[in-house]
């Protein structure tokens, strides 16, 4: 294949390829309105499930990456993304951040970084976590308790 030959092939096949690649990848974040923004990373560390009669704690060191909670701002709309994108609302107030599901589904709360130091010695668990993510499931709640990769 000449220099000739492989000028032509590009113009021909290889641009218009990448340009719809391209296309392809940005007009579903034009289409939203913005690129979706990671407000909230946060990794398990515990896991308490609670019924009327029964607890279980169990340390999720050995699952850690598996069991995350992770929150979106899209425009104006925050998303519970690793609950089915439910629609959550936020709520600063004091030390805390929280972000509650409008279906009533759950909450996660989170230490406003900034504020964090007016708890510090407060208890032993102080700098262990730096939110709780609490949910119903079924007549169980279940409350994570976990490490930020990623704060509001």
């Amino acid at each position: 294949m000449g220099f000739k030959s492989l000028q032509l092939y590009l113009r021909k096949y290889y641009w218009p390829t990448m340009l719809m690649v391209a296309l392809l990848v940005l007009i579903p974040k034009v289409l939203n309105g913005q690129a979706n923004n990671v407000v909230l990373d946060g990794v398990a560390l515990v896991r308490i499930s609670e019924t009327g009669s029964n607890r279980i704690v169990e340390t999720l060191e050995e699952e850690v990456a598996e069991v995350t909670s992770v929150v979106q701002k899209i425009g104006d709309r925050y998303l519970w993304t690793t609950r089915d994108n439910t629609e959550l609302r936020r709520y600063d107030h004091g030390t805390f951040i929280t972000y509650v599901a409008e279906d009533g589904s759950g909450y996660i709360r989170v230490f406003d970084q900034d504020m964090r130091t007016m708890f510090d010695g407060l208890n032993e668990l102080d700098g262990v976590f730096d939110y709780l993510e609490h949910f119903p499931l079924g007549l169980t709640t279940v409350t994570y308790y976990g490490r930020l990769r990623k704060a509001p």
